[in-house]
């Protein structure tokens, strides 16, 4: 049989846990599909159905409508009372908390899937080699015989990792595995997550409230709220044309600046903010004089000039004073109170910028990114 495009296939998933008002609360109809070998992002915050999701993918929650496809095998159809129990599935999954067993040692603790195993028995020589290809893979092949309470934060996340990849499964299923590590060993498990997702081909869904591991890591990304999917897409088109102002606030860091829609010329809408000021966007979509409009603008794009520097035709520019000044090592964060909004800039570290300092912020008008406010 043909390997499907789409790898995992979720539709139409639905899992309520009750209702409040008018409001349903819990994961409303959920479809996504992806192809062999990606690595996808549920991206969201606290309560937005992102780990509803995942487990019921994974066989932890049955949910109460839809269907999940894994390559040619249906595991879960509500209408045709299909429910493929967990440990039948043989997916791979890493939670949060490591959940390693603190009373077997490492090679016990990535063995113990095999051991345990319904479909299959492992003989000692296949859970020997299998425990030891996976060890390798996530770099602990000397510390098989270690007791699992003498590991690192960072080594029993890899325990983990190979525990949940020992039976090479057809998708591995990751919940915050990071959140638990320090700054230091969260950047090296996210290369080293990366690195096995990709050295080994594996179709992997993650979970995570962490906008820049969602960034650095996915192939794509769901954004999700209320239990809803927002935007799919690809990390770069979610930062720079997120779909509403949700999407615009949660994935990084936006200058909001609200105004009306003052006249459209040809390619450019000019638009007049709350305080006055004009600033000019790229006309992306349909508007017209009077429209009530929020603009987001990305710190990055954001220059910094001095007050008194030449004017920069074809950008924006708006007038501020410094009141914060962040350095961090590889850039200084500003704060500018301008008339129009506070924005968020990000600045040479050697730039020469000081607490108070009259300047002048600039932007193309086509890193504008443009929304509709609702009414009232």
């Amino acid at each position: 049989m043909a390997e499907p495009s789409n790898f995992l296939s979720v539709s139409g998933l639905e899992k309520v846990y009750g209702v409040l008002g008018a409001n349903r609360i819990g994961l409303q109809p959920t479809s996504f599909q992806l192809p062999k070998s990606a690595f996808f992002t549920l991206l969201g915050p606290s309560g937005c159905g992102k780990t509803t999701t995942l487990r019921c993918i994974a066989g932890l929650e049955r949910p109460d409508k839809g269907t999940i496809r894994v390559g040619d095998k249906l595991v879960f159809d509500s209408d045709a009372g299909i429910d493929v129990s967990m440990d039948r599935r043989q997916f791979g999954m890493v939670f949060q908390s490591y959940a390693i067993w603190p009373h077997m040692n490492v090679f016990e603790n990535v063995a113990f899937p095999l051991r345990v195993s319904k479909d299959r028995r492992f003989s000692a020589n296949e859970i020997r080699k299998a425990v030891g290809e996976a060890l390798d893979t996530v770099g602990l092949g000397g510390l098989a015989e270690r007791h699992a309470t003498r590991l690192s934060g960072g080594q029993q996340q890899r325990v983990a990792l190979a525990r949940a990849i020992v039976r090479r499964p057809d998708l591995l299923l990751l919940d915050e595995p990071l959140s638990n590590l320090d700054a230091a060993l969260r950047e090296e498990m996210r290369n080293e997550l990366r690195r096995l997702q990709q050295q080994m081909g594996l179709t992997t869904v993650y979970v995570t409230h962490d906008q820049s591991e969602a960034l650095e890591l996915s192939d794509s990304i769901a954004v999700m709220n209320a239990g809803r999917i927002v935007q799919i897409d690809t990390p770069r088109t979610i930062y720079f044309n997120p779909v509403d102002e949700f999407a615009a606030g949660f994935v990084g860091t936006t200058n909001w600046i609200r105004g009306e829609v003052e006249r459209v010329s040809g390619d450019r809408i000019v638009v007049k903010t709350d305080a006055g000021s004009r600033v000019e966007c790229a006309a992306t979509a349909s508007y017209s004089p009077g429209d009530k409009v929020s603009l987001a603008v990305r710190p990055e794009v954001v220059e910094i000039a001095p007050e008194n520097a030449a004017p920069a035709p074809g950008l924006n520019e708006i007038a501020g004073r410094i009141v914060f000044c962040g350095f961090n090592g590889s850039l200084t964060r500003y704060q500018v109170q301008a008339s129009d909004a506070t924005f968020q800039v990000y600045g040479s570290p050697k730039a020469g910028f000081k607490l108070g300092d009259a300047v002048a912020l600039r932007f193309d008008p086509a890193s504008v990114v443009l929304f509709t406010r609702p009414a009232g």
